[in-house]
């Protein structure tokens, strides 16, 4: 409690008398303190944060000189402060006397004494501490700025730092803030101020901060940290790990992709992705998505599949590599056919060259026999090889050489004019004479198709052809194509038998032959029937418009009923286009470039078999659109067409034929046709 004392001996009357003035004094109960006024917790000497003004002497800089302003004898060079400022030391003579309360210190002339020296008032000792009449020792509990103290009980040599506001000389006397070197106090907290300060919880982040903090910096909870965990023992930010259920570290995507330092997985389909390794399938597509197989990473041909043509409001795409696995679990059949985007991408990938590409993979490819590698492709023109071929009618047969590059396999060309059945017609080359009618749907730039095969210009643009299924593509390159896809060609008992994708039923949908199920999504009509050639404007057979399969299993015009696998689900007129697919639809139904008849995969809604627990889980066309070609060899062609292997084809087609086929039909392994594809099988 402060009390003030006046002092009434006989000497201090005396004093009086001979005008000497009193001096009134506070005092506490341990000792005599100038800085009572002082509020509670704050240094006389603590500048105010907002504007702080460095002290022009003192104990933080230079002691002062006499006048100088100070707050108790260590902040001038004479060592006395009184009423706050510096006074003048008087000389020093060995002896205690004038107000001296010990030899040669204390009072108003004389230095302030040293700790243990005699005192009457605080401002007589260096310490500015004055307890029973003696200077004290400075300690970090006396209430006084004092000894080598840079603020009130802290700083300098004391044991605790001083809090924001107190006075410093540099950072280490401040408790975790920074030091005004200017001001000569300690800051307030930052969060730039590269201390863990404040409400953070790491070193300017977590916390209030706005950043949040690295791996190996504090935290209280998750959201202290950039990304990575808060470990709930250690309470430090956890290093990014691939099992942390976060997108951190190199990561594309949650826990996979990217690199060190998680090493995380490859993703799975549809996760993102910035580079072929980041996917499980080493497959990243266009848009940054991994997806199931390389041949997928185009955008048309590699996610145009499902219902709906591209830029169609409500159309349902998705990964045309996509693939469910069969009931019995034994493999993984494509729920698409391949496109012609597809295919692109392949010769894209391997340079053309597939030749090579399946001579270095002879492990992955071994659908393809060896005495058959001669005849796959090393660039567009070779290789050259002589072979037997007859003409259109299956006679005049003979030793011609005939290319086998990318321009035989891919182009407006076939092996063997005779295949599939003589002066059938293959439909794989088109011009604009009067019945030079095809529908290749690999596209080809307009001087090639006229330099190479004297062919027609194409009408759709390459894009509206890539998401079209491929045809005119012989086995054997779609069983490179299926390898180097990570899969291989499928079985005929895989594709069309009772335990494949057909499935037990007649007909993959789940009935007959004409019977299928109505929709219930409003996007397609549900009973529709075909046109065929006597229908206006049809008339005299000028359109592309076979007559289908009739109930009685004929192909009778006049009594052809509703055939699923290819009619049209997007069109009500013109007329002539309501019930069968066509697109892009063409001026006129009858031009040579019948492309617009081959559906892209997944148009046709009722070709489907339903497999797994979605909705649209399943297959598409396997009963139309294209006959598939399978894996299945059932012997080898005659002497006059080489020799040459001859596998199962599965399904009927946009034109016409039988969609019961589980897998009747066999040609050569090198027979093209407008009305064949393929879909590959995988690994379940």
């Amino acid at each position: 409690m402060l009390r003030r004392l006046h002092f009434a001996s006989a000497a201090f009357v005396a004093l009086l008398l001979t005008g000497c003035p009193t001096t009134e004094i506070e005092t506490t109960e341990g000792g005599i303190d100038e800085d009572a006024s002082a509020p509670d917790g704050a240094s006389p000497d603590a500048a105010d944060p907002d504007a702080p003004a460095p002290p022009a002497c003192g104990r933080l800089t230079e002691p002062c000189e006499p006048g100088g302003k100070c707050e108790g004898a260590p902040d001038c060079a004479s060592k006395i402060c009184r009423e706050g400022i510096c006074q003048t030391a008087a000389p020093a003579d060995g002896q205690k006397n004038g107000d001296e309360t010990d030899i040669d210190c204390g009072g108003s002339k004389a230095p302030a004494c040293d700790d243990g020296k005699g005192c009457i008032i605080a401002a007589d000792c260096t310490s500015g501490v004055c307890t029973m009449n003696v200077c004290q020792v400075p300690t970090d509990t006396d209430g006084v700025k004092n000894g080598t103290e840079t603020g009130l009980d802290c700083g300098g040599t004391s044991t605790k730092k001083c809090a924001p506001g107190q006075g410093c000389k540099g950072d280490g006397d401040c408790a975790a803030v920074r030091c005004d070197t200017v001001a000569k106090v300690c800051k307030p907290p930052a969060h730039d101020d590269g201390l863990k300060n404040g409400d953070e919880t790491g070193v300017d982040c977590g916390g209030g901060a706005p950043t949040k903090c690295p791996p190996g910096q504090g935290c209280l909870a998750t959201v202290d940290c950039a990304n990575v965990l808060c470990n709930d023992v250690t309470k430090v930010c956890d290093p990014p790990t691939s099992s942390d259920g976060l997108k951190n570290g190199s990561e594309t995507d949650i826990d996979c992709g990217g690199g060190a330092p998680t090493d995380a997985p490859g993703c799975a389909p549809g996760k993102t992705c910035a580079l072929a390794g980041d996917c499980l399938s080493s497959a990243c597509n266009y848009a940054s998505k991994c997806v199931e197989a390389k041949s997928c990473v185009v955008q048309y041909g590699g996610d145009t599949c499902g219902r709906g043509e591209v830029g169609q409001a409500g159309n349902g795409h998705e990964s045309c590599c996509k693939s469910i696995l069969l009931p019995n679990g034994s493999a993984r059949i494509d729920k698409y056919e391949v496109t012609a985007g597809r295919m692109r991408e392949f010769v894209r990938a391997t340079g053309g060259n597939v030749q090579a590409w399946v001579n270095a993979n002879r492990g992955i490819t071994g659908d393809i026999a060896d005495d058959m590698l001669k005849y796959l492709p090393i660039n567009n023109t070779t290789p050259n090889v002589t072979i037997v071929r007859c003409n259109a009618a299956g006679g005049a047969c003979g030793s011609v050489s005939r290319r086998f590059g990318l321009y035989g396999h891919l182009g407006n060309e076939v092996f063997m004019e005779d295949r599939p059945c003589p002066t059938c017609g293959q439909g794989c080359w088109f011009n604009t004479g009067a019945g030079q009618n095809g529908h290749p749907t690999y596209w080809w730039d307009d001087t090639t198709q006229s330099l190479q095969w004297g062919a027609g210009a194409h009408a759709p643009t390459k894009e509206q052809l890539d998401v079209k299924s491929l045809n005119c593509t012989a086995q054997l390159l779609f069983a490179a194509f299926c390898a180097w896809d990570g899969g291989r060609l499928p079985t005929q008992a895989e594709l069309g038998g009772v335990n494949g994708a057909w499935g037990p039923a007649a007909m993959p949908w789940g009935g007959g032959v004409n019977t299928y199920k109505d929709t219930v999504t409003g996007m397609e009509p549900g009973r529709i029937t075909y046109p065929f050639a006597a229908e206006p404007p049809c008339a005299g057979g000028t359109c592309f418009l076979v007559p289908m399969l009739t109930a009685g299993g004929g192909y009778n015009p006049a009594a052809a009923t509703a055939n699923m696998t290819n009619f049209n689900p997007f069109r009500a007129s013109p007329a002539v286009f309501a019930s069968r697919y066509t697109f892009p639809v063409p001026a006129n139904v009858g031009t040579n470039d019948q492309t617009y008849a081959v559906a892209p995969p997944g148009r046709m809604r009722n070709d489907f078999r339903a497999i797994g627990p979605g909705a649209d889980d399943g297959y598409y066309d396997i009963a139309g659109n294209l006959m598939e070609v399978t894996s299945t060899i059932v012997g080898n062609d005659d002497a006059d067409h080489n020799g040459w292997p001859r596998v199962r084809w599965v399904g009927g087609s946009f034109e016409g034929h039988g969609v019961e086929n589980r897998g009747g039909y066999d040609l050569s392994v090198l027979t093209k046709y407008g009305k064949q594809g393929a879909r590959c099988a995988r690994a379940p």
